[in-house]
């Protein structure tokens, strides 16, 4: 392999001795991390609510060199950085090796000056993959840095395919100590300055457990500053009240604080929360991170406005349609939202005083409540049809699990997302979730993906696209599981692993119950055949071309432990009855 490194940010370099570079020069080794760092860092910039991603690439269709401009208030000798993922790439990049610069501020424009130090390593190979969500960690020879302003740069030394890894990115202004920098397409010795990176710059180990009086500048499981606890110390109870009274007004806030041990508590009848939950922070063995609802609605759902015209209630969803930035198995075509169901699949979840309403598979429409006009962009009630009430999914996600362990989430109620009511990703452990319930989501009121290893005590699913779909290489254990009334799937498992303890499955759309290439261990499991024999509804998800109405479907591929059993139906067969 070739290495050509950039001249960016390295011209200094060829006015250094031999001698004197090769002091400057050191080693780096990288490794993945599941979750948010424990550890407490000297210098950096981390602020959970960051979704954008910039990429740091030199593949075959260009390169982007990353820095980021810091201030260090207090001397000391940093021995890492760590920096979030936002996406990795689809040829992961084996063993990519790549530059890390340490230097002062050019006093001639953006970019570095006066190089401090050279580290150079290679990314992780395909055994620790670069996933959304985590962070990468660089180890490196010990760097002093005394007060003073500073940035890194990030370089990889060669071409190639999969050499490229996003990262968590925050607004210009996101950290005081300076902005991030990249250099530009069309000239690798040129830079211009723009958001700023999820960053993290920690001292040498000796220095991070002596005994010093002032607080380093960044506690990672609290971003605002404040110096790092025991992770042993007793756990806390940290009581949500969006009502005021308590310390946390909002769900994210007690996120941002939580460490191993501690219970987030909502208040009794403080609900519905509109937010995510989204809690980054891992626990431990014997010490998890505990939610619990307290039987309170977490909710995407927001309310619909309405304006008479002549006798009827009109509601234009263009813009509000034009502002969405996801919807799961949608793609947004000249401001609106499609994918390839037939009639066209409503982009969202509807609801009505609470009731979910279903698209009819012969016409698409929501009668007898209300009907679609201008491709699904005007909402238009029926005579007689009141206009309060009604509420649209409006986030992406209410209960995202992604990349931490040790976790349960108890007494929780997740509605109104535009994906899946609780959404598990990435590599997780002992994810317990007690007496849970998802309805009135686009996708699945919970799937399980990735290298998930959860388990479900009580859980019930209903009205959305799909009850209960996991796929891909995670497992469960299920107890006390019902999947109901939903417009597609009920319950399925989909190359993944499942331990099976009384579940029941009925009266949804098109499938009660299925095993594709899984590996699965029951005990009574119960699929209900529908009175049905065709297609009602409309679903946008798995089921969207799906034409047969299958009461329970195995693949020669799925080994199977035990047996389910085929029930008549004897159940009101309307999609709102429970």
């Amino acid at each position: 392999m070739k290495f050509a490194p950039s001249l960016a940010g390295l011209l200094s370099l060829i006015f250094l001795t031999g001698t004197a570079l090769a002091q400057l020069s050191g080693e780096a080794k990288t490794s993945v991390l599941s979750g948010v760092p424990s550890e407490t860092a000297e210098v950096g910039s981390y602020r959970s609510e960051d979704k954008d991603g910039m990429r740091w690439y030199w593949t075959p269709e260009g390169r982007r060199d990353m820095g980021q401009f810091f201030h260090v208030e207090k001397a000391f000798t940093a021995e890492r950085l760590v920096l979030q993922i936002n996406s990795g790439t689809a040829k992961p990049p084996t063993l990519a090796p790549f530059r890390l610069t340490f230097a002062r501020p050019s006093s001639k424009g953006i970019g570095p000056g006066e190089i401090i130090a050279v580290r150079e390593g290679k990314l992780p190979g395909r055994g620790e993959v670069l996933r959304k969500g985590a962070w990468l960690s660089i180890a490196f020879d010990p760097v002093p840095l005394e007060p003073g302003d500073y940035c890194f740069l990030l370089q990889f030394l060669a071409e190639g395919v999969g050499n490229a890894v996003t990262f968590n990115v925050g607004p210009a202004n996101a950290y005081a100590g300076g902005q991030g920098f990249q250099s530009l397409a069309k000239d690798a010795a040129k830079y211009a300055a723009g958001t700023t990176l999820n960053f993290l710059l920690f001292p040498a180990q000796s220095q991070s457990n002596t005994g010093a009086t002032s607080a380093p500048a960044v506690q990672i499981s609290n971003p605002s500053g404040v110096a790092a606890e025991s992770s042993r110390a007793p756990g806390r109870v940290l009581e949500v009240d969006q009502r005021g009274g308590t310390p946390y007004a909002t769900i994210a806030a007690a996120a941002s604080e939580v460490r191993p041990g501690d219970t987030i508590r909502l208040a009794k009848g403080s609900g519905p929360y509109r937010e995510s939950v989204r809690i980054s922070r891992s626990g431990e063995v014997g010490r998890p991170v505990i939610f619990d609802g307290n039987g309170e609605v977490v909710t995407g759902f927001e309310p619909l406005q309405f304006k008479k015209e002549g006798d009827r209630w009109i509601c234009d969803l263009t813009a509000f349609f034009a502002g969405l930035k996801y919807v799961q198995g949608f793609e947004k075509k000249e401001s609106m939202w499609v994918n390839n169901a037939q009639p066209l699949a409503f982009p969202g979840v509807l609801t009505f005083r609470g009731k979910r309403l279903f698209q009819d598979a012969a016409n698409g429409q929501f009668l007898p409540l209300a009907t679609l006009a201008e491709g699904g962009r005007k909402l238009i009630l029926e005579p007689g049809v009141e206009a309060d009430g009604w509420e649209i999914s409006s986030r992406d996600l209410v209960f995202c699990i992604l990349n931490v362990s040790h976790h349960i989430y108890r007494n929780t109620r997740a509605s109104g997302s535009l994906n899946d009511g609780y959404n598990l990703h990435g590599t997780g452990t002992d994810l317990v979730f007690e007496n849970i319930e998802g309805f009135h989501n686009l996708d699945e009121g919970f799937s399980a993906h990735d290298k998930i290893e959860c388990a479900i005590r009580k859980g019930r699913f209903w009205e959305n696209d799909n009850g209960l779909c996991n796929v891909a290489s995670c497992s469960m254990e299920a107890t006390d599981i019902e999947t109901f009334a939903n417009s597609g799937w009920g319950f399925a498992l989909l190359n993944c692993r499942g331990e099976l303890n009384n579940v029941r499955s009925w009266d949804n759309g098109l499938l009660q119950v299925a095993f594709i290439s899984a590996a699965v261990t029951c005990r009574n499991i119960v699929a209900v055949k529908p009175s049905w024999d065709k297609r009602k509804w409309i679903t946008s998800q798995e089921s969207k071309r799906d034409v047969a109405i299958v009461t329970y479907q195995k693949t020669t591929a799925t080994t199977l432990s035990g047996e389910v059993t085929i029930e008549e139906s004897t159940l009101p067969t309307s999609m709102l009855s429970k």
